[in-house]
């Protein structure tokens, strides 16, 4: 097997403490035989739903690696080892052909391609005496 068959793509979720966190990890990245397959830009910053390592903020960046499946342990640690990185989450990246192979094209009137929920029979209500005589048709 030649070294190209086993490179697999990830992204790399990361929530960082400063936007010059992401030269150290794109250099981890590097040191491990990675390579980036996406242009990246500065991460963007938001704001935290609650903190993390007592940070309010953080900044948000997410590239598409490509990475040996037996360096991503390597990786892993390295990462956890990386106190400017607040989290981070490393995914096998959804191939191209997959993605766009399940976006649907929009053609005239958008309605026609939403799924129709299943129509229900009108409710008919029944006395009691239609009820019983039901009931005694199905269990005799």
């Amino acid at each position: 097997m030649t070294e190209d068959n086993k490179v697999l793509s990830y992204e790399l979720g990361l929530l960082l403490d400063s936007p010059e966190a992401l030269d150290e990890v794109l250099s981890l990245i590097k040191k491990q035989g990675g390579e980036v397959k996406n242009p990246i830009g500065q991460p963007r910053k938001i704001k935290l739903s609650y903190q993390i390592k007592k940070h309010s903020e953080s900044f948000l960046a997410s590239p598409i690696i490509n990475l040996d499946p037996s360096k991503v342990i390597l990786l892993n640690n390295a990462l956890n080892l990386t106190k400017s990185v607040l989290r981070f989450i490393l995914i096998t990246a959804p191939n191209v052909s997959e993605t766009s192979s399940k976006t649907r094209e929009v053609s005239g009137d958008q309605t026609s391609s939403a799924p129709t929920p299943p129509k229900n029979q009108p409710d008919t209500a029944l006395s009691n005496e239609a009820l019983e005589k039901k009931l005694e048709e199905i269990l005799n």
